[in-house]
């Protein structure tokens, strides 16, 4: 043993003396990070295959409560609340999906986005929707409404925006929707 004094080895290391519990900690940390980003790197090809079969086959506009028709036209000034429904098929199970719907006027403008995740899928066939509110303020004419997932288009649909306060919204029996 030497009789030295802790004071001497103290000032002969070049970083400052780190408690045990703390280098355990950021080894944790670290150990963490890295296994995250393995599991990211890992899993991002599986979500990207699991969502290359993902369609629409049904989507309609609609009003709520829904009738089963699909909506064609809309008054503006009935400050009408309108339904996309869509229905997704071979939706991945045990998956939470992104979704977004972009509501855009007849000028090219997207004036409402909707985004939202799913709940936890259990059935292949899943239905969604988004929704928005047509008001005095719209502009009349022929709407489109977008809904994408993971950056990709599934479905468009068109609803005629009029001016006719007596005119009534023209519906029609249900179907994929979005034609006029």
């Amino acid at each position: 043993m030497s009789n030295r004094p802790a004071e001497f080895w103290r000032e002969q290391r070049p970083y400052p003396l780190i408690p045990n519990w703390v280098r355990g900690l950021i080894l944790l940390v670290l150990l963490v990070g890295i296994g995250a980003a393995i599991f990211v790197a890992v899993s991002a090809p599986d979500r990207a295959a699991s969502l290359a079969g993902l369609t629409a086959v049904e989507s309609r506009l609609t009003f709520d409560p829904d009738n089963g028709r699909r909506l064609i036209s809309v008054d503006r000034h009935s400050n009408s609340e309108v339904w996309y429904r869509v229905t997704l098929a071979e939706a991945p199970i045990g998956s939470q999906l992104t979704v977004h719907c972009d509501w855009i006027n007849p000028v090219g403008q997207v004036v409402h986005q909707n985004q939202y995740q799913t709940r936890v899928i259990d059935k292949k066939r899943w239905p969604t929707h988004a929704r928005y509110r047509i008001g005095p303020e719209s502009p009349v004419g022929t709407w489109t409404v977008r809904l994408s997932i993971e950056g990709r288009v599934l479905d468009t649909a068109t609803l005629e925006v009029r001016d006719g306060e007596d005119a009534p919204p023209l519906e029609a029996d249900g179907g994929k929707g979005g034609e006029l």
